[in-house]
């Protein structure tokens, strides 16, 4: 209530906010494109090539994993605010404990969350009377593995945006145009199969963004008051 009433002394602004805003709101616009490109066009490549079955299992599962990503990266978006003033006030300490705690959480809701599902896969099947079931089991192990490391750089891209930078707009773009060439030609010229698909996501993102990301969060917010200590 105090700072609601104290809001409401403030006299409001003519000048537009939006020249400010608008250069990194279509910077993660873009970035959200090769999100799409990356997570979702292997998608309709496994709807060209593969048996209708087996791409109809490779979708269901990959539904799983995006709603786990978007669980695991919950506690991250809440705590944004408190993370760009943090980063504005320079409190580096309670930062660094902050950031921790977020990487810490979400992994641990993401594995947990796939222990559930792998353990309960099965059952949910059962349950829901579903005409189409999940990948093999050695697949949903490759595939939880490629979105732990997913998962943790996209916590760690955000953590990187609330000190106002975009850095992985053309990462993104890239990744996503070499995910959809190489499904594409694996697919094609050989006979990998589901393993094709699964594989180019995996290897395209480990070449640069699975290690990039978390590589630019310890080296901003930790490795200087390391090497201070």
């Amino acid at each position: 209530n105090i700072y609601i009433k104290e809001s409401k002394r403030n006299t409001g602004q003519n000048e537009s906010t939006i020249p400010y805003i608008a250069h990194n709101t279509i910077k993660l616009g873009t970035v959200s494109l090769g999100s799409f490109m990356i997570s979702r066009a292997t998608v309709l490549i496994a709807g060209i090539f593969l048996p209708l079955s087996l791409a109809g299992e490779y979708t269901f599962t990959l539904q799983v994993y995006m709603a786990l990503l978007a669980v695991g990266n919950v506690f991250v978006t809440i705590k944004v605010p408190e993370l760009s003033r943090l980063v504005l006030t320079n409190d580096k300490r309670n930062l660094r404990d902050l950031i921790i705690k977020i990487i810490g959480l979400s992994a641990t809701i993401y594995i947990v969350g796939f222990g559930c599902f792998y353990l309960l896969s099965n059952i949910i099947i059962d349950v829901f009377h579903s005409k189409v079931g999940f990948l093999a089991d050695k697949y949903l192990v490759i595939l939880a593995i490629i979105y732990f490391l997913e998962l943790i750089h996209s916590v760690c891209a955000t953590i990187i945006t609330t000190g106002n930078k975009i850095p992985f707009v053309k990462p993104a773009l890239i990744s996503g145009f070499l995910i959809i060439i190489l499904s594409f030609s694996l697919l094609k010229f050989t006979d990998l199969g589901i393993i094709g698909l699964i594989l180019a996501q995996g290897i395209i993102q480990l070449m640069y963004n699975n290690w990039k990301w978390p590589l630019s969060v310890y080296k901003d917010f930790f490795r200087n008051d390391e090497c201070k200590a």
